[in-house]
């Protein structure tokens, strides 16, 4: 097989794919993404028998917007990153957006939608998650009752 990287060919992937390093490559890589898929789906199983069981999501998601406060975005800063989610809240972002109910700007009434670049707008237990998408990407959480922006990240 070809070790110049430049001037690798479909064919020499091909080649890789075939052997027996290749399949087992493949074999490990899928095995190992299946499990991480179930490991996500196991914490989302976990997440809605929280809400069942009357967790309080309101109080979760204040606490989370104090935690990414001015504090949090200079610690990131310093790092020299931009503002980003913790894992917490990464995960509730994510959650939203898989498993809430979609919304159009027409059926809300959010006035600060950023209308330069596409979005998406979804619904869940009483706030509205919004992704950006621009040069750079970012979420914004509003609350759904009063239409106020709660945190941008």
């Amino acid at each position: 097989m070809c070790t110049d990287y430049k001037r690798l060919t479909a064919e020499d992937i091909s080649e890789w794919a075939e052997s027996d390093e290749g399949k087992a490559f493949n074999k490990a890589y899928f095995q190992e993404l299946k499990e991480k898929n179930l490991r996500q789906e196991y914490r989302y199983y976990k997440f809605e028998k929280w809400l069942e069981k009357g967790g309080d999501f309101n109080k979760l998601m204040y606490g989370l917007f104090l935690k990414h406060g001015d504090e949090w975005c200079e610690k990131c800063s310093e790092k020299g990153h931009e503002p980003y989610p913790n894992n917490t809240l990464q995960f509730i972002i994510d959650y939203a957006f898989r498993y809430g109910k979609g919304v159009t700007k027409k059926t809300i009434k959010i006035y600060n939608f950023h209308a330069s670049f596409p979005y998406n707008i979804v619904e869940f237990n009483g706030f509205f998650f919004q992704v950006v998408y621009g040069q750079g990407s970012f979420v914004r959480i509003y609350n759904k009752d009063d239409g106020r922006e709660m945190l941008t990240i």
